[in-house]
């Protein structure tokens, strides 16, 4: 596959596939995140087309179900079939625009999905038993919705908001998913207008600021913050202007696709496409590691490799030098245990040679007193 129009990325851990939506193609693009290989695509979706209305946008493995959900330009969500890999649902969310990010909440049994585009933006809940709408949350007077995250600690929905009356520099809406209310707001700094956000391992978000509010701020920034009490703990200036972020637990990193990052980080420096590494323990950057201009990304924990879709080259796999180095070293060690095991058989196989030979000297002596004539 060339990458062009895609959008959201996604990893399954149990599977070992890589699903990206992407609209040249009408589809989810599937790569077997083991061997590197392409697997094909999933059908059924509208695709590129002139203006909003593009569609697959977000894309979520549900494993429990084996079933893949997916947001479509057509105001709908796709549901399905891993096993089949084909469309087995539509379910429309009732507006004029796009389906975009989803998030699952197990404990309720309901996915998550925001139409950030219509006039009124609006979040839909789904329960994924019935395939059915048991709810809508509206927004009015929001500039949009972007990506949201199910916090398995205290079982709420987090949803990154570019800007509001309240907040114009955007804020984090907490939603409790059973009431379908907002029991918190927490405010960003002027001028961010977050994008991407994903939930670390110690209760952190990390919100990426979008390519808009790095030219209104003249900088780039990227935020972690406190999600139990919306405190933010980190400012990383090294990267920002991106869309999609990913934790990936394997080697505990946030990875954020910054596709419209600056040289030298400000406003006035030329754009560079880069993949933001940032430490999930200690919330410090890492690296901006130069790619192909990718706005979204997804890693396995297995073997930690990260997989970019890069416009018009395909998907990049990139694997950090650190784990490469430890793999060579597994690799290594178990080759001198191959040496070590193949010098024991060695001495072992001479050991039987001469204890065979032994044994035939023994019996060709035998046979010899057996022929003598017995003398009386």
């Amino acid at each position: 596959m060339a990458a062009g129009d895609v959008d959201i990325a996604w990893v399954d851990p149990g599977s070992h596939i890589f699903y990206v939506a992407d609209r040249l193609t009408h589809g989810i693009d599937m790569i077997d995140t083991t061997n590197n290989t392409f697997l094909g695509t999933i059908g059924g979706f509208v695709g590129a087309k002139a203006g909003p209305g593009r569609g697959p946008s977000g894309v979520m493995v549900i494993a429990d179900r084996n079933e893949l959900w997916a947001g479509d330009g057509d105001s709908t969500v796709k549901v399905v079939d891993l096993t089949t890999r084909s469309v087995v649902a539509t379910i429309s969310t009732g507006g004029t625009n796009r389906a975009n990010d989803v998030a699952y909440d197990p404990a309720d049994g309901v996915v998550i999905v925001g139409n950030d585009l219509d006039k009124v933006p609006f979040e839909t809940f789904i329960s994924v038993t019935t395939r059915t709408v048991v709810g809508k949350m509206m927004f009015t007077n929001y500039t949009g919705l972007q990506q949201s995250v199910w916090n398995p600690v205290d079982g709420l929905i987090y949803i990154s908001i570019p800007g509001t009356p309240t907040n114009p520099g955007g804020e984090v809406d907490v939603i409790n998913p059973k009431s379908m209310k907002i029991v918190q707001v927490y405010p960003l700094p002027n001028n961010y207008d977050p994008n991407g956000m994903a939930l670390g391992p110690n209760q952190q978000l990390l919100l990426v600021q979008s390519p808009e509010g790095l030219k209104a701020n003249g900088r780039a920034e990227t935020i972690v913050m406190n999600a139990t009490n919306g405190k933010i703990v980190a400012t990383i200036p090294q990267v920002g202007g991106g869309d999609q972020v990913w934790y990936n637990p394997g080697d505990n990193r946030f990875y954020i696709g910054a596709d419209q990052m600056t040289a030298d980080g400000s406003s006035s420096a030329p754009e560079v496409c880069v993949v933001g590494v940032v430490d999930a323990a200690t919330d410090l950057w890492i690296e901006n590691i130069p790619t192909g201009c990718a706005s979204s990304l997804a890693a396995d924990p297995s073997n930690n490799h990260l997989f970019v879709p890069e416009k018009g080259i395909g998907v990049s796999v990139y694997a950090d030098l650190a784990s490469l180095n430890a793999q060579v070293n597994s690799i290594s060690s178990q080759l001198s245990t191959l040496d070590a095991l193949r010098d024991q058989m060695s001495t072992l196989t001479t050991v039987a040679y001469v204890a065979a030979a032994l044994a035939v000297i023994s019996l060709a002596v035998a046979l010899v007193s057996a022929r003598k004539p017995k003398r009386t």
